[in-house]
């Protein structure tokens, strides 16, 4: 299945949603076509549709960017549970991480 696209009414990219939330996005008039696939469309019993790649959403829509904590265990696990220096599995400390 293929996916789609979703900007904000700004024309910011919002996520990746699927081919078929998408079309329904666009067939209900909530979001316009920015850009589609014409050779291979959308088939139905009795028409047939473009096949959206990018929309825009008619509303704006307000989102929060999250702030993700660092912790011990997310740096562990971004350095693959090996030390930066020795490239030990075993005696892992805070001290031996790589900085970002």
């Amino acid at each position: 299945m293929s996916e789609v696209l979703v900007l904000n009414s700004d024309y910011v990219p919002i996520n990746v949603t699927s081919l078929h939330r998408g079309f329904r996005l666009v067939f209900k008039g909530k979001a316009e076509i920015v850009s589609a696939d014409v050779l291979h469309p959308i088939h139905t019993a009795y028409k047939e549709f473009v096949r959206p790649l990018i929309i825009r959403l008619l509303n704006y829509v307000k989102y929060r960017l999250r702030k993700i904590r660092t912790n011990r265990r997310r740096l562990y696990q971004r350095d693959g549970n090996r030390c930066g220096y020795c490239n030990s599995t075993h005696t892992l400390t805070i001290d031996h991480v790589i900085p970002k």
